[in-house]
C-alpha cells in the first residue's frame, strides 16, 4: 500500500494502484517555472485506467484566522471549478511535453511498441519510464476512460444543501468542460470515496 501526504490528508493507495505524486515529480519541478499547474496525483487502476487526482482540502484547518474557506466555494462554485479544470488542462499538457521527452529517445521509437507488449505492466510500472510510457499508452489507446478525479474536502457542519449544490455545480462544468466519451468526473472525500484509496487527518 502506498500512503502520501497531501493538503493536511493522508492518502493511502491499495495494490490496485500505481500512483505518482506528480508535484513532487521531477518533470513538475523542471517545468513548473513555465507557468503549469499541475495535479497532485497521477495514478493507473488496475494496471488499464488513468487517473488524474487534484486534492482540495477546504475544511477549516485554522479556526482563528475568522475565515471559513469553504463558505467561499459554497458562495462561488463555478469560479473555482474553472481553476480545477486549469490543473487538468495543464497536466494533459504537460503529459504531451514528457511523451516529447521520450520521444527523443531511440528506444521510444524503436523497440517501445515491442516492450509494452511483451513485459508484463506490474513490471513495467516499476520503474519512471515505464509508468510515463503507460500513461501515454493508456491515453493512446482510450480502451478505458481516464477518470478526472477531485478530491474535495468540505466543511461537514455546513447545510447539506448547499454543499451538495455546490457539488453538483462543480461536477457539471467539470464534466461539460471534458465532454468526451473517454473522460469521467468523479468528486470525492473522506466521506464519500469508492476509488480503492481513501484519505484521512495526518
Amino acid at each position: 500500500m502506498e500512503k502520501f501526504y497531501e493538503s493536511g490528508i493522508t492518502f493511502r493507495f491499495s495494490e490496485r494502484w500505481k500512483t505518482l505524486k506528480y508535484d513532487e515529480h521531477r518533470f513538475y519541478r523542471y517545468l513548473s517555472g513555465s507557468g503549469f499547474k499541475g495535479v497532485d496525483f497521477i495514478g493507473i487502476l488496475d494496471e488499464k485506467t488513468l487517473a488524474l487526482i487534484e486534492v482540495k482540502n477546504y475544511k477549516d484547518r485554522y479556526e482563528f484566522d475568522e475565515s471559513d474557506p469553504s463558505e467561499n466555494i459554497i458562495s462561488n462554485p463555478l469560479a473555482y471549478a474553472e481553476q480545477f479544470a486549469h490543473k487538468f488542462n495543464d497536466t494533459f499538457q504537460l503529459i504531451g511535453i514528457i511523451r516529447k521527452y521520450y520521444q527523443r529517445k531511440w528506444w521510444f521509437l524503436q523497440p517501445r511498441k515491442f516492450l509494452l507488449r511483451v513485459i508484463p505492466k506490474h513490471i513495467l510500472l516499476r520503474f519512471d519510464w515505464g509508468f510515463w510510457n503507460l500513461v501515454i499508452q493508456l491515453l493512446d489507446e482510450k480502451k478505458e476512460k481516464i477518470l478526472i478525479v477531485l478530491w474535495l474536502e468540505l466543511n461537514g457542519e455546513l447545510e447539506d444543501s448547499k454543499l451538495k449544490s455546490a457539488i453538483d455545480q462543480i461536477h457539471q462544468y467539470l464534466q461539460q468542460h471534458f465532454n468526451s466519451n473517454q473522460m469521467e468526473v468523479v468528486i470525492v472525500n473522506s466521506k464519500n470515496n469508492n476509488l480503492a484509496f481513501e484519505g484521512g487527518p495526518i
